[in-house]
């Protein structure tokens, strides 16, 4: 689906509005930060919301038996090395969210969250659950040949058709006149695979 140009400015407006307001807080505590890592996630709302992404699904990992001890020790030392650089950080998220959701148990505890999430279906899933049906889609599909931004990852959407199923539609947005969505399904009791793109009218 291809937009109008109203509606291109429209969207480019809102997602600087959206940007303006939203100050999201890291899993910890900004006034305990004391190294340089920590201190340029706190100045970075994106980097905030990678932080608290990656701190949900490595929760989820310690709660499976199988991989605890090992997710454990991989992120102790993902932490000892990773940068203070804001590009090196933002990749260094990136890779460490994919290979979280590389484990097919911890792939489906993140679905279950995610369609958890938001209990009525009139309401909207806040930005951390839309932020994860972005890295599901990309990490099941591998179809994305370009890395979408992080502004595309939050204006995209999510709608809970059911406990089991939800709909993602998720942006590309290249510029005013260069704006494509995609639909994808995301069905906890179909295994296989368990998020499929649909036709989007």
């Amino acid at each position: 689906m291809i937009i109008t140009p109203k509606h291109s400015l429209i969207l480019t407006l809102s997602i600087s509005a959206s940007l303006a307001t939203q100050l999201p807080s890291p899993s910890f505590n900004c006034k305990q930060a004391t190294t340089k890592d920590e201190k340029t996630i706190c100045s970075d709302p994106d980097l905030a919301q990678l932080d608290r992404l990656l701190a949900t699904l490595y929760k989820f990992a310690l709660e499976i038996p199988q991989i605890a001890t090992s997710i454990k020790t991989a992120q102790i030392q993902w932490l000892k090395e990773r940068s203070s650089d804001r590009d090196a950080l933002s990749q260094a998220y990136e890779k460490r969210i994919n290979e979280l959701l590389s484990d097919k148990t911890l792939f489906t505890r993140a679905i279950n969250y995610l369609l958890a999430s938001v209990k009525d279906t009139q309401e909207q899933a806040d930005t951390l659950t839309v932020l994860l049906a972005t890295y599901l889609i990309d990490h099941q599909s591998h179809s994305n040949n370009v890395q979408p931004t992080f502004e595309e990852r939050l204006i995209s959407d999510l709608y809970i058709l059911s406990d089991k199923k939800a709909l993602a539609i998720y942006c590309t947005f290249r510029g005013p006149y260069n704006t494509t969505f995609k639909a994808y399904i995301i069905d906890v009791t179909n295994t296989q695979p368990p998020i499929k793109e649909v036709l989007f009218p």
